[in-house]
């Protein structure tokens, strides 16, 4: 068996004998185990539940309408300049995140986010617009593809680590670490050159200064120079020190690329960056404050964050999970409750904690209610069924409970782990078996 493993991993290594899709832009070929079509992609990002996993882990969605708007317009103007061949009849889509890091990534299927603190450091429109086009340029030649497929080749997959954003030592692995695995690489400095490249044809394509993508690398690589932390662009999408002059180059050979004629800044984009300046400083407070062992200190920095922003539900659901860690049940659901109500129904820890404050408070038809918010994000989860049990077995509707307790332990991978459960289900449900 052993012989038979190594005759298929050099077959594999064989020069174009695993090449299985081909790049839309160049028309090279490249190993993926996913397809390059939408269809394809959008069934593994649906599949890894990636879009649910990475709106966690980057700190939920940024929800200020403004900003949304005025960086949607960008980001259609340089959807609408992508080729038809480059498209893959993508329904393209742009998320915000609310964490203070400076980043940006697409992850296939013409899904692209950004994070706030990105927007808070683009100088104007057309330095978002360039990242954006960026991301759309790795997007278009199926650079998400290539990376996974290399990772499957060489038997690497990195582990993004804890499932929330700045988990720190208050919150730990909330669901498990497990969940947060997430197929995606590091892209090489000759997919970055070519990210830049589209760049330079989309954003001129669609009216805007091209220039912005090598101001605003050209800001960065200087300030990280200075000793400045390296932004986290820059660790997952890998720098070289020319790159803001091979962008200028390129600009210069490019027809069209007059300054003069093109969109630098728009007074939406402007009022959004200085939002973003505005809000980034709560975030990073919320993150340090996070980091710490103090829990009053640090339950004390999210109120004041929380009365900064009341519309972020970011802030209610921390002090929530810091009043839980000091076994302040009643607080604590109240806390969760107003980041529910604030919740745009993407960040599936809330419902997750939700449910378990609302069980843990005896208010078990709130907690029902949680617990479908939370089947309907993460169906393949067993936790929001275990939940959804639970809360109908206090109401004594135990048919419908035993038929939840079944859907939990169906998603439960192990043998060890269902027997496990199983015996802490009968704790509550004495005559319960698992009918699998």
């Amino acid at each position: 068996m052993r012989h038979l493993r190594l005759l298929l991993l050099a077959a594999l290594f064989l020069p174009g004998s695993c090449a299985n899709q081909t790049d839309p832009v160049t028309g090279e070929g490249y190993f993926s185990p996913i397809g390059n079509d939408y269809e394809s992609q959008l069934k593994y990002v649906q599949g890894q539940f990636i879009t649910q996993i990475v709106t966690v882990q980057d700190g939920g969605n940024l929800t200020e309408p403004e900003i949304l708007a005025a960086c949607q317009e960008i980001f259609d103007r340089i959807v609408e300049a992508i080729p038809p061949e480059h498209r893959r009849n993508f329904r393209f889509d742009l998320k915000l995140s609310a964490s203070p890091s400076i980043n940006a990534y697409t992850y296939g299927a013409g899904f692209v986010r950004a994070n706030l603190g990105l927007l808070a450091r683009c100088g104007d429109a057309s330095e978002f617009a360039g990242i954006v086009a960026h991301e759309l340029g790795h997007n278009s030649h199926d650079h998400v593809g290539q990376s996974i497929g290399r990772a499957v080749l060489s038997q690497e997959v990195l582990g993004l680590g804890g499932i929330a954003g700045t988990p720190g030592r208050l919150i730990g692995n909330f669901v498990g670490g497990d969940l947060a695995r997430f197929t995606l690489t590091q892209y090489t400095r000759s997919q970055e050159t070519a990210a830049d490249q589209l760049a330079v044809v989309y954003t001129t394509d669609a009216g805007i200064d091209p220039d912005g993508l090598a101001r605003f690398f050209g800001r960065l690589e200087t300030e990280e120079s200075k000793g400045v932390r390296k932004p986290q662009l820059f660790q997952s999408h890998p720098y070289s020190g020319n790159r803001v002059a091979a962008i200028r180059e390129q600009i210069a050979a490019t027809p069209g690329t007059d300054a003069a004629t093109l969109i630098k800044q728009t007074d939406a984009f402007a009022k959004a960056s200085e939002r973003a300046r505005f809000i980034l400083p709560y975030y990073e407070s919320l993150n340090t404050a996070l980091q710490g062992s103090d829990t009053d200190a640090a339950l004390a920095e999210v109120a004041r964050c929380e009365k900064a922003l009341p519309t972020h539900a970011a802030f209610p659901f921390w002090a929530a999970t810091i009043l839980s860690s000091q076994d302040k049940p009643a607080e604590a659901v109240v806390a969760i409750r107003r980041a529910t109500a604030l919740d745009d129904g993407a960040n599936f820890l809330i419902p997750l904690m939700q449910a378990t404050l609302e069980l843990e408070t005896r208010n078990p038809l709130r907690a029902e209610r949680a617990a479908d918010r939370l089947i309907k994000i993460m169906p393949a989860l067993p936790h929001g069924f275990l939940l959804r049990g639970l809360a109908r077995l206090a109401v004594d509707r135990n048919k419908e409970a035993r038929a939840d307790f079944d859907q939990a332990l169906r998603r439960v991978p192990t043998k060890r782990d269902r027997r496990g459960l199983e015996e802490k289900i009968r704790e509550r449900l004495p005559d319960y078996k698992f009918k699998g």
